[in-house]
């Protein structure tokens, strides 16, 4: 398996957008809502199509996840969401056709360089190796087709603005066909970031299971198989 980077999310529960690089395009997050709750923003409208309510004083930091994958429409184009795990950090991993995405709090970490070239902290156990490699569970729930039709897929916060990656706009489409790397990673001005993968398939069928608890830890997988 290949460690290829990390994104954060860094405010709310744990929903990331996970989509082609061309509809992240049209994601604003929190920029575009109101108030400290950023009510009427992409972000709120997630949280409301995951937990059937408004983001809220009560809600907010709801632990309940809804685990699945939704589908919205931001500034008329379509962004796909996952919401899945509870510590909001996504461990994102290549194992050879298909793409595997971990959230989980550890035990006995080491550091481990990914392929964009950060240091992340991975469990030391053998057993998380067997986990990530495996095979979606039984206990999975298919979430759709994920089509990714530009050849890069990104993984960011939901919370976050795609625009305020790095403190710049992002890359175009045209500057991401230049990229020689199959991946890496952009910082925005909270503290997380986005991961970008150059993906092998141009879809891939969504399986997101539930969260476990093992001796190494916590952990949640969303993987992703060519469709």
């Amino acid at each position: 398996m290949d460690l290829l980077g990390s994104a954060v999310d860094a405010n709310g529960p744990q929903i990331f957008v996970l989509t082609d690089a061309s509809r992240a395009q049209s994601w604003r997050g929190g920029t575009n809502g109101e108030g400290d709750l950023a009510l009427g923003s992409d972000w709120a409208r997630g949280f409301e199509a995951f937990y059937g309510v408004p983001p809220s004083e009560e809600t907010a930091g709801d632990d309940d996840t809804k685990q699945g994958m939704r589908v919205l429409e931001a500034d008329g184009a379509r962004v796909e969401l996952v919401d899945f795990g509870s510590s909001g950090w996504l461990l994102v991993y290549r194992v050879e056709d298909r793409l595997v995405l971990v959230d989980g709090v550890f035990e006995d970490e080491q550091e481990a360089e990914s392929a964009a070239g950060e240091d992340e902290n991975v469990p030391t156990s053998p057993a998380f190796a067997d986990y990530v490699t495996a095979p979606p569970s039984d206990a999975a729930a298919q979430g759709g087709v994920l089509e990714v039709p530009s050849g890069w897929l990104v993984a960011m916060s939901a919370a976050e603005a795609w625009a305020e990656l790095n403190g710049d706009m992002p890359p175009t489409m045209d500057q991401l066909a230049e990229v020689e790397d199959d991946v890496f990673q952009l910082d925005d001005p909270t503290g997380g970031h986005a991961v970008f993968v150059r993906t092998r398939a141009k879809k891939y069928r969504v399986f997101v299971e539930p969260e476990i608890e093992t001796d190494w830890g916590s952990a949640a997988r969303v993987v992703l198989l060519p469709a």
